[in-house]
């Protein structure tokens, strides 16, 4: 993922997976988040597993820059059964 024209270096990011309010995944950037481009606000999410079951969830993607700037992603994930 990319944040346009911003720069990661000493960014907090936070991915979250969750429904109905319980959160089922939350990772950070070295535990299943790598900045892959600091300067040019290139970050990746994954891959890592987890034990989630089929079905609707939330997801968030919380950004804190270094200067205190907030940006947020947030959107639905379908998680679908395995064939």
């Amino acid at each position: 993922m990319t944040l346009t024209g911003q720069n990661l270096t000493g960014a907090e990011i936070i991915f979250k997976v969750s429904r109905g309010g319980r959160v089922f995944m939350a990772k950070r950037v070295g535990d299943g988040i790598s900045v892959t481009d600091a300067t040019n606000g290139v970050f990746k999410v994954g891959p890592f597993a987890a034990a989630i079951k089929p079905g609707a969830y939330q997801y968030s993607i919380r950004i804190v820059l270094a200067g205190g700037q907030r940006s947020y992603v947030r959107g639905t994930w379908i998680i679908l059964p395995e064939p």
